[in-house]
């Protein structure tokens, strides 16, 4: 069963144009070693949808270099077999609104950031048109290898300017020791565990996701009752400011769960575009674990922002 955990505290806070020649980036940077989080602060969710199964999507605001809401970034957990939120025909080019529209129980409320920002631009349906649709299951979608978590991949690197994407199959401590380090914040029950940090600089559109694969049973365990390990937390800030913003946590706890981290904003070639960095940490996984680990963005190019710590 599921263990998400949402990390909520109250925080007040709260588009095209040519082409960017630096678009195309080999994305063979991503993973950077232990990062201490300064600086951080967490943000409350716009609004989490729970499907019928378990599954969750999430919508965050994304604060812009004045702190406005410029934009929405979009989490998903999903189950194993399922398939894309964007292979339902209808939502495979949907913005943030059309598919909170799509997903959303009847008669829940709009949340007015939604409409502020895509209300002009959006296709709306009768509200929860797709909820059944969006945990169907695919005979092509098994967990690993992993025809859904490819065909994500391939999908957005391409609408991000047919970049090289970062993907890293079969991941783990012991298969890729030079991606892991100790874990920071391990329990106190005599195991070994260790943590995997990416990030990507600069950006102004970002895709991450993060598939459980195989699960190292001989050195599962608990504390204090509750399952530990694979945490994996986002992460992001304007570029090269000091404040990052602490946007979701939850627990890969069953072997094909996936964790997909979404920003897709419409302006994303301009050179106008706020830039982000952002930031995935999978937190005390186990020796023998091993994960599908994949991202691609649009390179901004160098931000003007003196760097924070």
């Amino acid at each position: 069963m599921r263990t998400g955990i949402i990390m909520t505290l109250a925080l007040a806070m709260l588009l095209a144009t040519p082409f960017m020649t630096a678009a195309s980036r080999a994305n063979d940077d991503f993973i950077v070693g232990q990062t201490k989080m300064r600086d951080m602060k967490r943000l409350d969710p716009l609004i989490v949808i729970a499907l019928d199964n378990g599954d969750e999507v999430v919508f965050t605001p994304m604060p812009d270099k004045r702190g406005r809401s410029a934009d929405v970034l979009v989490s998903e957990v999903r189950s194993e077999g399922r398939v894309a939120t964007r292979s339902v025909e209808g939502l495979d080019d949907a913005n943030p609104l059309e598919l909170f529209n799509a997903l959303a129980p009847k008669d829940t409320m709009t949340p007015a950031l939604l409409i502020d920002l895509y209300g002009d631009r959006s296709q709306l349906r009768e509200q929860g048109w797709a909820r059944d649709m969006a945990i169907a299951t695919g005979p092509t979608y098994a967990s690993c290898p992993a025809t859904y978590w490819i065909d994500q991949m391939d999908h957005y690197s391409g609408i991000f300017g047919d970049n090289d994407p970062f993907e890293s199959t079969w991941d783990g401590p012991n298969t890729k020791p030079s991606h892991w380090g100790g874990a920071s914040n391990a329990p106190a029950d005599g195991k070994v565990y260790y943590d995997l940090h990416g990030q990507a600089n600069d950006v102004t559109a970002f895709y991450g996701a993060v598939l459980y694969c195989v699960e190292d049973y001989d050195n599962a365990s608990t504390w204090n009752g509750v399952y530990v390990g694979n945490y994996v937390t986002s992460h992001f800030r304007v570029a090269g400011t000091g404040t990052w913003y602490y946007s979701y946590q939850l627990q890969l706890s069953d072997v094909g769960d996936i964790f997909e981290h979404i920003y897709n904003p419409g302006n994303k070639f301009s050179p106008s575009a706020t830039k982000y960095d952002f930031h995935i940490e999978i937190e005390t996984a186990k020796p023998a674990d091993q994960f599908h680990i994949g991202a691609t963005w649009v390179y901004g190019g160098p931000t003007d922002i003196k760097l924070g710590s």
